[in-house]
């Protein structure tokens, strides 16, 4: 068997400190999966009628893995997202999907998926670049007083500046 994982960098970058790729390495290892360690900037992907020789690594096709784990955490950008879409597309496993990795990377939405299925969520607004402090007040209210006063404190220095 064998598996990818894309990570935020290649496996000749992989630090010490990142104790979860040398920790799932080693496990790997031990089940005797065949793991590889790719940053998505090493991947072109072209997309034709021959889809399974459609990723390549430097130039190279590389045969398609068994499953592949994003690892990219919150800085997983466009390039990353279609990298992991595509090998969707051709059937690979993913660990954590595209559309997931998607979801959460945008709190708000994640909040409003949570609340749809009656998940205890923290009370959350949306709000415009301009804050109206006592629409706010109003409908999350503030920790204790002192916290209040220094939002408003705060907001109201901000909006003399801006809204001139």
């Amino acid at each position: 068997m064998q598996g990818w994982i894309i990570y935020k960098s290649s496996a000749n970058d992989v630090k010490p400190e990142t104790y979860e790729i040398k920790r799932l390495m080693e496990e790997a290892e031990k089940q005797g999966i065949d793991v590889r360690v790719f940053a998505p900037e090493q991947f072109e992907l072209i997309v034709t009628r021959d889809d399974r020789k459609s990723v390549m690594v430097g130039g190279e096709v590389l045969p398609l893995p068994d499953f592949v784990l994003p690892r990219m955490g919150a800085g997983t950008n466009y390039f990353g997202l279609a990298l992991i879409r595509h090998l969707e597309r051709l059937g690979v496993h993913t660990l954590n999907t595209a559309q997931s990795i998607d979801t959460v990377k945008d709190k708000l939405f994640t909040l409003q998926i949570l609340a749809q299925y009656n998940l205890p969520v923290p009370k959350t607004m949306l709000i415009r670049s301009k804050v109206d402090v006592e629409l706010v007040d109003k409908h999350l209210g503030f920790p204790d007083r002192r916290a209040a006063e220094f939002f408003w404190r705060k907001t109201a220095r901000i909006a003399s500046i801006c809204w001139k």
